[in-house]
Formats: structure tokens, sequence, C-alpha cells
């Protein structure tokens, strides 16, 4: 009975605060679009973390590339943004080739097990 009671008390308090019922249609949709990326197995972070490091982003993009001219060397030209665009290729990658090699070759050996006993 804990989800109604939250419910309530978030929709009197959102209506209280604003007195607008476009603010709670828009709190029942993200409630409906956070229930369907639950339904989906979409993680909720990164989809929050795009939505509130979106605009800064593109912003401070923006800006370096003015500073340089438009050069895209800047963003790859001093060490440590090689070190940082490496870790976030390998974040990309490694998930992959670990589900692709390693995982099946796990169960290859546990269905055919490996020759001890417990």
């Amino acid at each position: 009975y804990l989800m109604p009671a939250v419910a309530m008390i978030s929709f009197v308090g959102i209506y209280g605060l604003t007195n607008s019922t476009f603010d709670l249609l828009l709190m029942i949709a993200f409630g409906v679009l956070g229930w369907v990326f639950r339904k989906l197995d979409i993680p909720m972070v990164p989809v929050i973390l795009g939505i509130l490091l979106g605009e800064l982003m593109e912003k401070n993009l923006r800006r370096a590339l003015t500073i340089s001219d438009g050069d895209l060397s800047i963003l790859y030209g001093s060490p440590l943004a090689v070190i940082f665009l490496s870790m976030a290729v390998a974040g990309f990658v490694l998930p992959i080739f670990v589900g692709k090699f390693l995982r099946p070759k796990r169960a290859l050996e546990e269905a055919h097990g490996d020759g001890t006993t417990d």
C-alpha cells in the first residue's frame, strides 16, 4: 500500500506547488516513460546522465571547436585526452568482447564439465 500513498502525496505536492494540471500530466508521462524503460530493460542512469549533461557537453564542444577554428585534433591532441578516449572505447568494446567470446567458452566448460569432482 506504499505506492498509492507515495503517488497521492506526489500529486498533491506538485499541484500545490504550481497549481498546474500540466505539471501533473508531465509527472504522469515521465512515470509511464520510466515504467516502459523498466519493462524494456533500458538502464535509467545513462538516460538521466544524458539528459542532465547533454546540453553542457554540446555547449563545451562547440566552444572548443570555436577556439580551435573547427580543428578536431583539439579533441585528441593531448595525452590525457587520448587516455580518456581509450578508456571510453574500452568501455564499449570490452563488454561486447566478453559477451561474444568469453561467456560461450565458460558455458561450454560448464556443460561438458572440467573433469574435477567436488
